[in-house]
């Protein structure tokens, strides 16, 4: 059933971050090929990033904005 699950560290984290910041959410490829988080995120497919960034953002899709404000009618 996979791989057991481990945390990742505070600089993946914030190189993932830093990459939706760049490159926006939705370009995991566009973010693993960047030569500044490459380093970090390497050894993670695009789809880690995608549920990761759901992880982190507490959204559901993997499209979720950094700041996770909602701006749709309350």
């Amino acid at each position: 059933m996979g791989n057991p699950k481990q945390k990742w560290p505070k600089e993946e984290e914030e190189a993932l971050r830093k990459g939706v910041a760049k490159h926006g959410t939705g370009k995991w490829k566009d973010i693993q090929r960047d030569p500044e988080f490459n380093k970090f995120l390497f050894s993670h497919s695009n789809i880690d990033l995608k549920d990761k960034w759901r992880n982190v953002t507490g959204g559901g899709s993997g499209q979720g904005q950094i700041t996770g404000k909602n701006k749709g009618p309350c």
